[in-house]
């Protein structure tokens, strides 16, 4: 990966990488140049010590003082008034929701604001370096019928370029589309979906189910949500339309990462 970084950089000019990880008093910030990282702590919203760490963190790394630099942080507390900020003096930023980082849910781990930033600047290089196939996946989506501009971009700019699914229930699992059951003793009932995920691509998705049933009536995710759920009330409905838009989100993503088609699917007349 960091020959790719490399490689990249040298076709576009060298990129100073930038994390942020934000609390109440402190900022910890990550600075990479794709081989070598660099981890400092300053004042919350001091400004101005941010843009001296920048200018050492060049420095340090070794970077022309013209160097492009592009930045991620947390969307939290602080809201967007960083964002506009940075991007005001021509810094590249992404405002990641926190759903979207990648951890291990196996298995007990660190959680301090350097493990945090690390995992920051880590997503950040990942997404830099996939910018081209992750265009290419926008432009694939836009393809289908039922599938716009917008959605297609927060699907791949969002999600599916900032982490890595390995199945369909992680899929599912990061933006709660997944039913969250409860059975104690002789008591089991369903109590829908956790929404503790991805709030943002979990309405996307719900949104494009709509969609996708107008626009894609002869595909096989269609006729199944007609024949299971169409003829139901409201109630049904409603709940047929999160499964469906938890089974459109496994198809899409299949889509774009292997080429499969969903199946019955038609493409846009060009």
């Amino acid at each position: 990966m960091t020959a790719v970084l490399q490689h990249k950089d040298s076709a576009n000019g060298t990129t100073l990488y930038m994390a942020l990880e934000l609390s109440n008093k402190k900022w910890k910030l990550g600075f990479s140049n794709g081989e070598k990282n660099r981890l400092t702590t300053i004042a919350a919203g001091d400004w101005i010590d941010l843009h001296k760490q920048m200018d050492l963190a060049k420095q340090k790394l070794r970077l022309p003082e013209d160097c492009r630099i592009v930045s991620c942080y947390d969307a939290g507390r602080d809201g967007f008034w960083i964002h506009r900020g940075l991007e005001a003096e021509g810094i590249e930023n992404h405002v990641v929701d926190s759903s979207s980082i990648e951890v291990n849910r196996r298995k007990r781990r660190a959680k301090t604001d350097k493990v945090d930033v690390k995992a920051l600047l880590r997503l950040l290089q990942r997404y830099w370096h996939g910018d081209r196939e992750a265009m290419k996946q926008v432009n694939q989506l836009r393809q289908l019928k039922g599938v716009g501009c917008q959605s297609s971009w927060i699907l791949v700019m969002e999600f599916f370029s900032w982490r890595d699914f390995y199945n369909q229930r992680q899929l599912g699992a990061c933006t709660s589309l997944t039913p969250t059951p409860y059975a104690s003793g002789d008591s089991e009932r369903e109590q829908g979906i956790s929404k503790a995920g991805n709030r943002q691509v979990r309405s996307l998705m719900i949104e494009l189910s709509w969609l996708w049933l107008r626009y894609q009536p002869d595909s096989t995710l269609t006729q199944w949500f007609q024949q299971r759920f169409a003829g139901g009330g409201k109630r049904m409905r409603r709940i047929g339309i999160v499964a469906m838009a938890r089974k459109l989100l496994i198809a899409l993503w299949r889509y774009v990462k292997e080429g499969m088609v969903p199946e019955g699917a038609v493409f846009k007349v060009v």
